[in-house]
């Protein structure tokens, strides 16, 4: 069956129930959704889309992204989901990679989209805004209008095959591209949905748009093929708000948007909670599974999950004592892998997840690791793998006795010292968070490098020696969990704040590692200057300043020498 099938069938099964829903209590029915989509259809099918063609979508996530993502199913035309971050070039070298001739927007980037056309480098002749008043693109009532008479979605639907293309998916750089055929991900979505037994018809949280493949697979498909109801949260930022209100019985994000949550659980827990946690956490980190009582029940109810059937951690390594901590609040947290190369790869049944792994390959799909350690993966959604059928990943890792596989990291990302020792920054990273209610974000340097540093970000608004010392104090226990080669001997707190998809962080908040590295290059240089005294980093801003590099007040920056543990 294509997707197309699948939608039909569900609209038709599940016509009465909630299918899309907003965090101000708007929501469409499944025959509502049903209804939408098919005017969408039509009213594409009027500008033009037709059968093997690209509708891009620069949406965040809202009901209108789902619409006409579905529409864009019934025409056999494929999805391509832009980051909502994406600059004007960004934008233009996918969109003239995929050769979108529409592109369906919103006000918060319509301005960008219109720019992007002016250009003359893609082949967009329509933009249509879902909302406001844009005098260079077509409102969505207009769109609509544009529905040529007769228009028959029965035969346009009939007309897909599973072999077509259903959605295009690139990396957050532009760089490299899977497509996906309606086939591959029915196929993933049948897999996902026998492997971790997800039930018909619940709740789910959506905070991502389909821009990669595990939001995609998780907050499109899936949903259309278990009927289930999609909460549309469009900010991050109010993931611990949005959790409480929505109390979604499937829940997946990057292990930064669990580790948030974690925060918020902390910060709303009292001395004798915090104990019991503790104690919790000790039976977990052994293996002892998500712990049940009246304990793990309260906390399930205060932030919301007490009525999670499902959990995923994707998109990034999740660190044990992650997994850990959730499995004692009695969240049964499990990690997937899922590349952007290839789509789902691998996932644990429910009660077989195993800390620090994701668990076996999905049926129909192969792995091997290489020589350097990279993971190699063949299957149906594989595509343009030249090796045998063999797809690179990109990431590393490792496959236990029991062919479950282990992901350290990005391949490109790992550090190797000047000694030779080899790390991955994000388990670096995640363990520093997981010792602080203090810092927000994190950057291990230290690829070439003597020793590792790091710039750190602070999770609320604070300055001074009092802030640092309880800083330096929280690295120092993240340190005596690391290894000598991985512990982060200086840092510096930076004053800007790293949002999601933003400047500094993917849109699952994974840093931007060159970005950052240019933008603080004299703070990282300094860090890195020897001597065993404090750092006087307003000193050594001045004389960057005076080579040309851009100057910053003193006091916006903080460095601290963990040899000397002093502050400057």
């Amino acid at each position: 069956m294509t997707m197309c099938d699948l939608f039909a069938a569900t609209v038709e099964r599940h016509g009465d129930t909630v299918a899309l829903r907003t965090l101000d209590g708007r929501a469409w029915t499944w025959s509502q959704y049903g209804a939408a989509a098919g005017e969408a259809a039509a009213g594409l099918a009027g500008l033009g889309l037709a059968h093997g063609d690209v509708l891009a979508c620069w949406l965040g996530n809202q009901p209108p992204l789902h619409i006409v993502d579905a529409a864009a199913l019934d025409l056999g035309a494929a999805s391509l989901s832009l980051y909502p971050s994406a600059t004007v070039e960004r934008a233009e070298r996918v969109l003239a990679d995929a050769g979108a001739r529409i592109l369906v927007t919103e006000p918060a980037h319509v301005e960008r989209a219109i720019a992007v056309r002016a250009r003359g480098r893609t082949a967009i002749d329509h933009i249509v805004c879902t909302g406001g008043d844009a005098p260079q693109a077509l409102g969505w009532d207009e769109m609509l209008d544009a529905a040529p008479a007769g228009f028959d979605l029965e035969s346009r639907r009939r007309a897909v095959a599973p072999g077509d293309l259903a959605a295009l998916i690139y990396a957050p750089d532009a760089t490299d591209r899977v497509a996906l055929t309606h086939a591959a991900v029915a196929r993933q979505s049948i897999a996902l949905r026998e492997r971790l037994a997800l039930p018909d018809g619940i709740d789910v949280l959506s905070t991502q748009p389909p821009a990669g493949i595990a939001a995609r697979i998780f907050g499109r498909y899936l949903p259309i093929l278990a009927g289930w109801a999609i909460t549309c949260c469009p900010d991050p930022r109010v993931l611990a708000a949005a959790m409480r209100r929505a109390r979604p019985g499937f829940f997946g994000g990057p292990p930064r948007a669990w580790e948030r949550l974690r925060a918020a659980v902390r910060a709303g827990a009292d001395e004798l909670e915090r104990a019991a946690l503790t104690q919790a956490i000790e039976r977990t980190s052994r293996g002892a599974g998500p712990q049940q009582g009246e304990f793990q029940a309260m906390i399930r109810q205060r932030i919301g999950f007490d009525r999670l059937q499902v959990a995923i951690v994707g998109a990034a390594p999740c660190p044990p004592e992650l997994t850990a901590f959730w499995h004692a609040c009695g969240v049964p947290l499990t990690e997937l892998y899922a590349s952007e190369r290839c789509g789902a790869v691998a996932v644990a049944a429910p009660g077989q997840a195993r800390l620090g792994t994701v668990g076996p390959p999905l049926p129909g799909c192969d792995v091997r690791i290489a020589a350097d350690d990279e993971i190699l993966v063949r299957g149906p959604a594989v595509s343009g793998a030249a090796d045998a059928g063999w797809r690179h990943t990109g990431d590393a890792g490792s496959v236990d006795a029991d062919g479950h596989l282990r992901v350290l990291d990005r391949l490109d990302e790992l550090i190797v010292s000047a000694a030779g020792t080899r790390m991955s920054p994000a388990s670096i990273e995640a363990t520093v968070r997981s010792e602080s209610t203090l810092i927000g974000e994190a950057c291990v340097i230290g690829d070439g490098r003597p020793f590792n540093v790091a710039l750190l970000t602070l999770a609320r608004r604070g300055r001074g020696p009092r802030v640092v010392e309880a800083v330096a104090a929280e690295v120092a226990r993240a340190n005596a969990r690391l290894s000598e080669a991985e512990q982060i001997k200086r840092f510096a707190l930076v004053s800007d704040e790293w949002p999601a998809d933003g400047e500094e962080l993917t849109a699952t908040m994974k840093p931007r590692r060159r970005a950052i590295a240019a933008k603080y290059a004299s703070t990282i240089d300094a860090l890195y200057e020897p001597g065993e005294e404090a750092i006087s980093l307003h000193a050594r801003l001045t004389r960057a300043s005076e080579n040309g590099l851009k100057s910053a007040q003193s006091g916006e920056r903080t460095i601290w020498n963990a040899s000397s543990r002093e502050t400057a």
